[in-house]
């Protein structure tokens, strides 16, 4: 399942953010400054969608619950339960640096995220996403050095 696939990248950003907090509670006494050390991504991790993907995604109708939105494109974004990629993993100087990497065909986008951190081995993952008929699009998150499988794709559908 994409989102249990995901948990190994979203700890390495959990891990960032702990060493921005510390490094921003160092600069502050060490230095007696604000703690900005300019965090946030690099103009290098811009994100552009196809149109094809580009809206709400999620699970709709689970028995008795409304529809769920997992995933989010925008023309410049991907939205996942509601946080920014962008945001999720943030370039860290000194600490961690992430890359997002686009792959762009007629049926298929796919987002390769490699995190590189301070003292860690490097992990990588990728979100990839196949074009359905306009309703849905099927879904795979994969850990570094993995190939997709059909069998890892998930169908979401249009919101």
């Amino acid at each position: 399942m994409i989102m249990k696939k995901l948990f190994s990248l979203l700890m390495m950003a959990m891990l960032a953010m702990t060493m921005v907090f510390i490094g921003c509670k160092k600069d502050d006494d060490d230095n007696g400054g604000n703690g900005n050390n300019g965090g946030g991504n690099s103009g290098g991790n811009k994100l552009s969608p196809p149109a094809w993907i580009q809206g709400s995604w999620g699970i709709v109708e689970i028995e008795e619950l409304e529809d769920i939105e997992l995933i989010k494109f925008t023309s410049n974004d991907m939205i996942y339960y509601g946080y920014s990629i962008q945001q999720l993993f943030p370039n860290v100087p000194g600490y961690a640096t992430y890359t997002l990497k686009e792959t762009k065909k007629n049926d298929l986008y796919e987002i390769t995220i490699t995190a590189k951190i301070t003292g860690v081995e490097s992990v990588s993952g990728t979100f990839s996403f196949k074009k359905g008929d306009g309703t849905y699009i099927d879904a795979a998150f994969v850990e570094e050095k993995t190939t997709v499988n059909p069998d890892d794709y998930e169908r979401l559908y249009k919101l």
